[in-house]
């Protein structure tokens, strides 16, 4: 995938900018929302083609449409798929979960900085649980002192859930939510609380 593959209007080049700028300070995750066809997986594409050799970069699609599995079922099993795992019927939890860290640290041991990026697609419908999940993997990471970013990619609903999240669960939203970028069809807007 070449560079000009995407088509780069100024709010796309807007929100490129900003998903860098927010890398760079090694912010611990945000929220994209948009509309259905808004075109939040075509500025995932671009940020994984344009700044991938500088910026380790994971895409996880927590709903797998082609096998039927909706996030809710299993996250660490999105994740395996995502990242190309294999897995056992009889692996436990706490094997599959320290295959996917393997996996991040294997995947920045040739980098620098010690931080990667992980967009995450389709998270409209989580519950509680797959934050906190996210959040425990966070925590082995930094805990093998490796730094990550979780950008977490939805509908609008987001921005509803967002602001209950606010007051009934701080920890997701300092840690996940706290950034946002809205995509448009129209136009980009950045918002920040």
């Amino acid at each position: 995938m070449s560079k000009s593959d995407f088509n780069m209007t100024t709010s796309r080049k807007q929100i490129l900018a900003q998903l860098y700028n927010l890398t760079t300070s090694q912010t611990t995750g945000a929220l994209i929302i948009g509309e259905p066809g808004a075109g939040k997986t075509t500025i995932i594409n671009a940020f994984q083609a344009l700044l991938g050799d500088k910026v380790p970069t994971f895409v996880i699609r927590s709903t797998l449409y082609n096998k039927g599995m909706n996030a809710s079922k299993n996250l660490s099993e999105c994740f395996e798929i995502s990242l190309g795992l294999l897995s056992s019927r009889h692996d436990t939890q706490r094997t599959r979960f320290q295959r996917i860290i393997n996996n991040y640290i294997e995947k920045t041991s040739t980098t620098d900085s010690g931080y990667v990026v992980t967009f995450i697609d389709d998270v409209t419908n989580w519950s509680h649980d797959h934050f906190y999940w996210l959040i425990d993997l966070q925590n082995e990471l930094a805990a093998k002192n490796l730094k990550t970013g979780f950008f977490l990619v939805g509908t609008d609903k987001l921005e509803f859930v967002r602001h209950i999240f606010m007051d009934n669960s701080p920890q997701i939203y300092r840690r996940f939510m706290n950034d946002t970028i809205k995509v448009s069809k129209y136009e980009s807007l950045s918002v920040s609380i």
